[in-house]
């Protein structure tokens, strides 16, 4: 039996696609016979919380998210497993768990997810600077290989390191989809879904329903997400000052149930981002049978455009408006075959059975 250990600065589900990616290629791994444990901090508010397979250690450092306890457990119970799979690169445990991993000669991987993408890096430049020429490159050298999510972030990694990459596109839970998705085009609803940083483009989105308000399109919009970087407030602020109170409904994370409620009520999922290294939420969207507006940086945006499950733009308010009123301006007939579209690019490329077995088959 492969015993696998997943190390994460943080296991709390509402961090983001990685700690929800984790879990469900933990379960998948396990199918296939592997044993598997993730170790991370409990930065949640239930500091007693239990979960199988989960080792949630108290965080004494919350701005550099470190904890003594993180290191103590890797030196105790690193050398219990055959490989290690460490999740991000700018944070302690990464360097720690890799130098445990060297130590003990344990194999690892390292799952950058998207920090070594061009807009990632802008962010704090000269600290990550200096990090990839010390810590970074210790940590990317001594790695078996680099494990991306698709082609482009595979690229970007390949600008820094010499380690082979990697590329595993990640699986959906189609469990927690709607069963039997059922869009139009005449409900005239958008979702954005996903974390409220600066990034994912959210005042981008708003400017451009402010336009499609304009134009005497009428719907409406949820924009639902954990609001990692304390932007709500100027995004809520933003929304009233375009006349758009009425109109978008800002939502906390969503569990399961409330993410199969919101996608199975959008006619339309919209994320003008940045850079997406994967994109779970986009894959979800398309899993749903709901049509996308994507901008370029989203990993999916190539394959998207080609079997035409949605519309790709430019990153402006205008493009992205654009995007939107074409798919509300299609017929019926069209909308539906965009929406298949959209579901079959999803179980074509989405599985975590397959993930996990091209994972096993590189440890």
């Amino acid at each position: 039996m492969t015993t696998i250990l997943q190390c994460m600065a943080s296991v709390r589900p509402s961090a983001g696609g990685p700690s929800t990616s984790s879990r469900a290629l933990a379960e998948a791994l396990r199918s296939q016979g592997a044993r598997v444990v993730t170790v991370g901090h409990n930065d949640s508010d239930r500091s007693s919380d239990t979960e199988a397979g989960v080792v949630k250690l108290p965080i004494r450092h919350r701005g550099l998210q470190f904890s003594f306890a993180y290191f103590a457990w890797l030196v105790a119970n690193t050398r219990k497993f055959d490989f290690v799979l460490i999740y991000s690169l700018f944070l302690p445990h990464s360097i720690l768990c890799s130098l445990v991993c060297w130590a003990f000669r344990v194999p690892y991987a390292v799952r950058p997810h998207g920090s070594l993408n061009t807009s990632d890096l802008s962010r704090h430049r000269f600290r990550k600077m200096a990090y990839l020429r010390t810590f970074g490159r210790f940590t990317l050298h001594f790695a078996r290989f680099i494990f991306c999510t698709g082609v482009a972030e595979a690229q970007q990694a390949q600008i820094w390191t010499n380690t082979r990459t990697v590329v595993i596109p990640l699986g959906i839970d189609w469990a927690t989809l709607p069963s039997s998705p059922v869009h139009s085009a005449d409900s005239a609803s958008i979702l954005f879904l996903g974390r409220i940083t600066e990034k994912k483009g959210v005042d981008i989105l708003l400017r451009a329903l402010h336009l499609l308000q304009k134009d005497g399109y009428a719907f409406r919009a949820r924009i639902v997400g954990s609001d990692d970087d304390g932007l709500l407030a100027n995004y809520r602020a933003l929304s009233d000052s375009l006349d758009l109170r009425e109109t978008v409904e800002f939502l906390p994370f969503a569990g399961p149930d409330h993410r199969r409620k919101y996608l199975r009520e959008a006619s339309v999922f919209a994320l003008p981002s940045k850079d997406e290294n994967f994109g779970i939420a986009v894959a979800e969207a398309l899993g749903s049978g709901l049509p996308v507006v994507l901008t370029p940086g989203v990993s999916h945006a190539s394959a998207v455009e080609e079997v035409r499950a949605g519309v790709v733009t430019d990153r402006s308010p205008e493009a992205v408006a654009a995007g939107i009123a074409s798919i509300f301006d299609l017929s019926a007939q069209e909308y539906q075959s965009m929406s298949r579209s959209a579901r079959r690019l999803a179980e074509t490329r989405f599985s975590w059975p397959s993930t996990a077995q091209m994972l096993l088959d590189e440890i």
